[in-house]
């Protein structure tokens, strides 16, 4: 299972964009209704574009004004390398950014302001104060692979909650590349949450991360787009995200849906092959698993569900920037536990990197501390993960996990 951010690059390379048409036939509502809550909504919703120091184009996604005098909001990892970025409005006009506050590192979620003039007001979109129910009707205006501005719908298909980012939407909504950002709103023109992430397998499994129960005004930490950009200090805690936002989008969503992909690789022809092996009293026994490696634009991930028994599962996520040299890299290391199909965050950190000397030549290095460490091959490969976790009432501490060789997409 491969995750897509919704975030349009103009600078392609293998694999993963962390992060998603015009089809309306809506129960209870004329075309003419809907045309009417599209046109009122329209003016509110913002096309991003980001540049690098060069001013080389990066990426493209969607924000909206929540507030009059130009405030906004839009996902973290919508800025990912930037040095400059301006917005778009459906009216044409063109404001550069002007200072951008996130959230904290375990949310997708920023507000922004843009450089305007001092009398200038905006529509904008309001939050909901209600979240709507399973199997209600929602829309998202977004720009999807260049299609400015265009109109989807759908119906909230599950509301998940989660120990990191709180509340998530899964809507059907159709989502493609360049709507990372966009306000997923109901039938009132109300903003439920904001689009973040979809899986590519399956249908329409789209997630927004739920402004019902995020507080817009505080808790935001200003970004320095200076510090976010390609020269950032891999050493700064603040500002790890814009390097890791692929591997955090994917690990929350693998908490979401861990079990689909487990119990998908049960239903293949054949039967599975388990990639992960538990070592318990000098012997390699098999588990459940699901193992994914995957590239962003210069950060390599790897993400392992590893099922210890009915009742014990773990989250397991690896990333680093792999353009750096092998001597200043440090990576991200994130581990939920699954504990009654729930996840809980117990380990999120970054860690530094140790090469390991090996007899055959090839790369190796020791990546984590005393609780979780891992051996990487290639820098990039997750070849073993010991993990020490002492939960009450459940016989786990110590083990390691083998992992077979497996492919980054």
């Amino acid at each position: 299972m491969k995750i897509i951010t919704k975030t349009q690059s103009f600078n392609f390379k293998r694999g993963l964009l962390l992060i998603l048409l015009m089809s309306v036939n809506m129960q209870g509502f004329s075309q003419n209704d809907f045309s009417k809550l599209f046109e009122s909504t329209l003016p509110s919703v913002l096309k991003i574009e980001t540049f690098d120091s060069d001013n080389i184009p990066l990426m493209s996604g969607t924000g909206f004004f929540i507030e009059s005098n130009g405030k906004a909001v839009s996902n973290l990892h919508v800025f990912k390398g930037a040095f400059r970025s301006h917005i778009t409005t459906s009216g044409g006009k063109t404001y550069d950014i002007d200072k951008i506050w996130y959230k904290n590192d375990s949310l997708d979620l920023v507000t922004f302001t843009i450089k305007k003039k001092d009398n200038e007001v905006f529509p904008f979109l309001r939050i909901a104060t209600k979240l709507s129910k399973i199997g209600e009707e929602v829309f998202v205006i977004g720009n999807p692979i260049g299609l400015d501005f265009s109109v989807s719908n759908g119906i909230i298909s599950s509301i998940r909650q989660q120990s990191g980012p709180g509340q998530i939407i899964q809507t059907n909504a159709p989502i493609s590349a360049g709507s990372s950002g966009s306000p997923l709103m109901d039938m009132n023109g109300f903003v439920i949450g904001v689009i973040t992430y979809t899986f590519t397998q399956g249908q329409n499994l789209n997630f927004a991360i739920s402004l019902l129960d995020k507080n817009l005004s505080k808790d935001f930490i200003g970004l320095d787009l200076s510090k976010f950009s390609e020269s950032i200090k891999k050493d700064n805690g603040k500002f790890i995200d814009d390097i890791y936002a692929n591997v955090r989008g994917f690990h929350y969503a693998m908490c979401l849906n861990w079990r689909f992909n487990i119990d998908f690789k049960k239903s293949m022809i054949g039967g599975p092959e388990w990639q992960v092996f538990i070592s318990k009293s000098d012997k390699l026994t098999p588990i459940e698993s699901y193992v994914q490696g995957y590239f962003g634009d210069k950060t390599a991930g790897t993400t392992a569900v590893l099922v210890v028994d009915k009742n014990l599962a773990y989250v397991i996520s690896f990333g680093t920037d792999y353009s750096i040299s092998p001597s200043a890299k440090s990576s991200l290391v994130l581990v939920s536990r699954i504990t009654n199909g729930e996840a809980s965050h117990i380990f999120n950190y970054v860690v530094e990197n140790t090469r390991i000397n090996s007899t055959d030549n090839r790369f190796l290095e020791n990546v984590g501390n005393s609780r979780i460490s891992m051996i990487i091959e290639d820098q990039i490969y997750v070849r073993s993960i010991q993990l020490d976790d002492h939960i009450e009432g459940i016989p786990f501490s110590g083990d390691t996990f083998y992992i077979k060789q497996y492919k980054i997409n």
